[in-house]
């Protein structure tokens, strides 16, 4: 594959249990556009960093990064609103850029598929970040459904009980969180957090993720689609990686990092005491 000009990360559309389909149609809809791109798999190290283990999560980014530049590029396009944000703050020699601003200043346009109305639901990731919030917003109507503002969206959107890793401490306290969106959602939910979406689904709200409403043909199906069990997660990173190396079999993508030594579960319940 030749020099790139922009990377693609695709990590929260498969580590969260969801779809490599998106990805794999995210990024061929990209590549209609930007001749020069190019795709890695791996974490921001959002998650090690948000249950403590800053110095592992260090690790983490300096090899995304590392890979990236690989692939000689000079941008990093995120779908995930915490790895955009964490990447922003953390990469020195690279830009992060938004799939969604990316999406919708490119002027791309998607079959309007029906006139339902949807809740917006903006991960509490995306506070401050109202260019995210605008690009997301400009997609849902270019592609004809209606959205329904709640009370909290925005800057002032609620957690979706996933942040911080509240389900590890107090996962009754998360539930809580979870429970305050659904109760004040009117419509079925929009995100663009896949995290954000399992969590919602899992407790019986229905809620897709934005790029299934862009790309899947049965959109409305994916909103009452319960997350799948966690192990989904480890196959379908064996998915894209077999569809990455199929796009050129001369890339070569290795992690050098070793897995977390010890056990992390039994650190965090000693930790927590």
């Amino acid at each position: 594959m030749k020099i790139r000009e922009r990377g693609m990360s695709g990590e929260n559309l498969w580590e969260d249990f969801f779809k490599p389909d998106l990805v794999q149609a995210t990024y061929l809809h990209l590549k209609t556009q930007h001749a020069n791109l190019g795709i890695a798999l791996g974490c921001c190290g959002g998650p090690s960093q948000l249950i403590g283990k800053t110095d592992y999560a260090n690790q983490i980014t300096a090899q995304l990064e590392q890979d990236i530049k690989c692939l000689g590029a000079s941008e990093i396009i995120v779908a995930c609103p915490y790895c955009y944000k964490r990447l922003s703050e953390r990469l020195t020699d690279l830009k992060p850029v938004s799939l969604y601003m990316v999406l919708s200043e490119a002027g791309a346009k998607f079959p309007e598929k029906g006139n339902s109305t949807y809740s917006i639901h903006d991960p509490c990731s995306a506070r401050g970040q109202p260019e995210i919030q605008d690009a997301v917003r400009s997609l849902i109507s270019k592609a004809g459904y209606t959205i329904d503002e709640q009370p909290h969206t925005r800057d002032n959107t609620h957690c979706c009980g996933m942040g911080g890793m509240v389900f590890l401490v107090n996962a009754d306290v998360g539930a809580a969180k979870t429970e305050r969106t659904v109760r004040e959602s009117l419509h079925d939910l929009v995100t663009y957090c896949a995290t954000c979406r399992d969590i919602f689904s899992g407790q019986g709200k229905k809620c897709i993720h934005l790029l299934d409403l862009l790309f899947n043909k049965n959109a409305a199906e994916q909103a009452a689609k319960v997350p799948n069990a966690p192990e989904v997660a480890t196959r379908n990173l064996k998915v894209l990686n077999r569809w990455v190396r199929g796009l050129a079999k001369e890339i070569k993508h290795e992690s050098v990092l070793n897995p977390w030594p010890g056990n992390l579960t039994e650190e965090i319940k000693h930790e927590s005491k």
